[in-house]
């Protein structure tokens, strides 16, 4: 889970595919995923941001059906920054079919100018090991500006052994313009150390950072 840390909630981490590990995220650094987190699995995040408004993000992710998951963020600790979001799978991946998923975050900042609501939809399909994933968002266009909606586009898979990588883009100049290439490392099947480098779309949101994501399962 690790969402979005940036002024308005930018963060989204590096997951490792499915087959690898128990731990694993249903997003890739910046974009979701068609995956949804298995039923009753307790999934809990910490962020790791190396420069200033990315400070740092920590949330829980759990599955509340074999098609549903439901996830609650604080954004930047240290501020009462909440995100909550809702993914629900529509269609699996099959043979000459890819994996369809919808969801929303919702945030409830502090500063009222922040707020805003993000709606996704995305496919994933699998190619050999490799997975592509394709979708686009729509944000509310008062808080990120005319670039408040675009595409999301991500690549992940296994590198060997316990290594996994992904690429991911979110198109467009806001704060969620972003792309995002890392690594991960299952450490125990319910420990995924993933770091990575964001890079900014646009220089005026600020310095492209570091990012080191956590992600364990609870249960």
């Amino acid at each position: 889970m690790g969402r979005w840390i940036a002024p308005m909630a930018l963060a989204v981490g590096v997951w490792v595919t499915p087959s690898l590990a128990a731990a694993t995220p249903t997003e890739l650094f910046n974009i979701p995923t068609t995956d949804t987190q298995a039923v009753s699995v307790l999934h809990a995040d910490l962020v790791w941001g190396s420069a200033q408004p990315y400070a740092g993000d920590a949330g829980v992710l759990v599955g509340v059906s074999r098609r549903a998951e439901f996830a609650l963020d604080s954004v930047r600790p240290g501020t009462p920054n909440t995100m909550l979001g809702v993914k629900v799978r529509l269609l699996d991946e099959r043979a000459g079919t890819p994996a369809l998923a919808v969801g929303i975050l919702s945030y409830a900042p502090s500063h009222p100018g922040l707020s805003a609501n993000e709606r996704y939809v995305v496919a994933g399909r699998h190619v050999g090991t490799w997975r592509v994933t394709v979708g686009a968002y729509a944000a509310n266009a008062s808080t990120v500006g005319p670039s408040h909606a675009g595409g999301l586009f991500g690549f992940d898979g296994p590198l060997g052994g316990r290594w996994s990588a992904s690429v991911d883009t979110t198109t467009g100049s806001s704060v969620l313009g972003v792309t995002t290439v890392g690594i991960g490392y299952q450490v125990t099947p319910k420990i995924n150390v993933n770091p990575g480098v964001v890079f900014q779309n646009a220089r005026s949101n600020g310095p492209d950072f570091l990012q080191v994501e956590v992600h364990i399962d609870l249960r």
